[in-house]
């Protein structure tokens, strides 16, 4: 038997391990298969459970990701037990190394492990070997996910006949069945064995039921054969009657007639009436889903359906409430890999992109790709001059490369031999600082075209570095969650906000007096900008993605994967205004005058909010 569906995987990880996690779902879902992962952090009660036992119930396979974290883990673990209870086809992916003398699952350590680590490993390379190990023995393990879904819903239905097998499926799952005994490693858990056979039974004793069922039917037509011969003389005596009834019969139906044409007219009142009725739910609804993140979209069509069943004041108003706020796009740029970054040049006539296919582009605001510039990894950041005369790129290739804006002509590159994670352009057009894997900034001199000065950090790779307003100092993020506020050429940085994770954000107030970082252990913390005293952590209920500055330097923003926007007071830490989506927030920024927030995330959306009280005034889907 086949199955056209797709493979289903499992995938158990700890919350440490997250990105490696989505990393993961996505090259499984690009390689054709239907991964699961637990990606909104349900919370461990009856419904999570349920949840997570039916995921793994209908999986194929279970990837297990090896970490110190998830080792010790009781929900993986609890995940864990639950595959090995249905034998599922259980993977272990190594993606970090255990710590020494931690012991790790039986089930994991007697079986064959997929090696998957960053350091170690290239993921490309090694990805296939995730893949054959999944796909071996795929039919008969599809065929076992099928079967223990089947004899579940049996079990759960009391066990009734409607729910067992029939024919081919019964035949082929007598032969899979049979099949496990033969070759090693396939195993048939109870609840199925016991199902195939009650099939069969049921099959059997059905068979008997038709055998004896025809039997009767034959009898019974000998006895209908005579009861006929019978019935025709007296239809020979009925025939007088029916010709008597008939003149009843033409009157009757008369009558009839004049009742089946006031039951049409009913009929269609209260068709009326229930068509009414659902434009006046379909209404209530519309006016529902406006409120909730994410669901513009849908209330808008609710409200068409309404206007189409039964015009009404209600679906009216949701409907011009709802176009109000849906932007129509006006252009769509493109590249064939993630972006990283987008920035403005500073008149607001250009759109610069970073992307993860290698290029970084220059776009008109009609959406006309003007050209592009290539690197041989991916382009990290992308930054243009306030006059518009330099391009500046950072790469994971190592290089920092300046370019002619008008054309894209290349005028200089500097390779430092290790990764660019960001850049930034001194206020006064002269600098450009270069974060980099190895822990290193380095400057250059936009005049002299030249390497003037570099310093090592020594505290993990530069996620961020940012110039203060006024051009003396730059902030400095990194992924071991330390940041600094150095006085660029001195040598001496001030120890700004320690974090516990990365630092994904650091932003610094247009007035230059404070800096905020937004960081993966859940935090958003104020400092003074020229000393880095900490004087505020505000706490969060996710990663904290981003973060921006209102021009008055009163107030900033932060978007976190708690799915909120929130806004805070820059002074005293108080939140001000929250606002949500439908799932993690990525990014947040602020207009130039301080009205608007824009945000976008996980939900498919791009947002446009009133900083002043937070309404919602326009939200665009998106396609990822």
């Amino acid at each position: 038997m086949t199955h056209d569906r797709k493979t289903r995987v499992f995938i158990s990880y700890s919350r440490k391990d997250k990105r490696f996690a989505q990393k993961l779902n996505a090259a499984l879902d690009e390689a054709g298969m239907e991964a699961w992962m637990d990606l909104e952090d349900i919370p461990l009660t009856a419904d999570w459970m349920a949840e997570i036992t039916s995921a793994i119930e209908g999986s194929d396979a279970f990837l297990f990701v090896i970490s110190p974290d998830s080792a010790k883990s009781e929900v993986c673990t609890r995940e864990l037990d639950l595959a090995i209870a249905g034998n599922k086809k259980v993977i272990p992916v190594l993606y970090r190394d255990l710590e020494k003398r931690q012991k790790t699952h039986p089930k994991l350590a007697s079986t064959n492990w997929v090696y998957l680590r960053s350091k170690k490993e290239n993921f490309k390379k090694s990805f296939p070997f995730l893949i054959s190990s999944i796909k071996t023995d795929l039919g008969w393990v599809k065929q076992h996910t099928r079967l223990q879904q089947r004899a579940n819903e049996w079990n759960h239905k009391k066990r009734q006949s409607l729910y067992l097998l029939q024919g081919s499926d019964l035949t082929d799952a007598e032969k899979w069945m049979g099949d496990s005994t033969v070759y090693e490693g396939r195993e048939v858990t109870p609840l199925q064995a016991e199902y195939i056979r009650a099939s069969r039974t049921h099959a059997t004793q059905k068979q008997r039921n038709l055998t004896i069922g025809i039997t009767l039917i034959t009898a019974a037509s000998i006895l209908i054969v005579i009861f006929a011969i019978l019935q025709w003389h007296n239809a020979l005596e009925n025939a007088k009657l029916a010709s008597e009834n008939a003149a009843i019969a033409a009157q009757n139906e008369e009558i009839a007639l004049t009742q089946r044409a006031l039951a049409e007219e009913s009929a269609r009142e209260a068709l009326e009436k229930a068509n009414e009725a659902r434009a006046q739910r379909s209404a209530a609804q519309a006016n529902v889903y406006k409120e909730r993140p994410g669901e513009l979209d849908t209330s808008t069509l609710l409200a068409i359906e309404s206007m189409t069943r039964s015009p009404s004041p209600e679906a009216e108003n949701v409907l011009r409430n709802n176009l109000s706020k849906m932007p129509v796009p006006v252009a769509q740029i493109k590249h064939k890999g993630r972006i990283w970054n987008i920035q403005n040049s500073s008149d607001g006539q250009y759109i610069v992109s970073a992307s993860a296919d290698h290029t970084a582009c220059v776009w008109t605001l009609a959406g006309e790709k003007v050209y592009c510039v290539q690197h041989e990894r991916d382009v990290t950041d992308a930054l243009v001059t306030d006059d518009n005369s330099l391009l500046v790129t950072g790469s994971l290739d190592g290089n920092v490369r300046f370019w002619d804006f008008k054309d894209g002509s290349a005028q200089e590159t500097f390779n430092f031999g290790s990764g660019i994670l960001d850049i930034d352009i001194s206020p006064d057009n002269r600098f450009v600082i270069a974060g980099r894997e190895d822990g290193f900034i380095s400057v250059m001199d936009i005049v002299r075209r030249k390497h003037v000065y570099f310093f090592d950090f020594a505290s993990g790779p530069i996620t961020v570095t940012k110039f203060q307003p006024n051009g003396e100092w730059v902030g400095v993020a990194t992924k071991e969650g330390m940041s600094r506020v150095w006085r660029i050429f001195s040598g001496v940085p001030e120890k700004g906000s320690q974090h516990n994770a990365e630092v994904f954000s650091l932003v610094f107030s247009p007035n230059g007096k404070l800096m905020v970082t937004a960081s993966e252990d859940s935090t958003a913390r104020i400092a003074r900008a020229e000393t880095g005293r900490q004087t505020h952590v505000i706490p969060h209920m996710d990663w904290v993605e981003d973060a921006a500055f209102g021009p008055d330097s009163s107030w900033f923003a932060t978007a976190s994967d708690d799915k909120l926007v929130r806004v805070f007071d820059a002074n005293t830490g108080i939140e001000k205004l929250r606002m949500s989506h439908g799932s993690f927030v990525q990014r947040v920024r602020v207009s130039p005058n301080g009205n608007w927030i824009a945000s976008t995330g996980y939900d498919f959306t791009a947002r446009i909010w009133d900083a002043h009280t937070g309404a919602l005034m326009l939200e665009a889907s998106i396609d990822g």
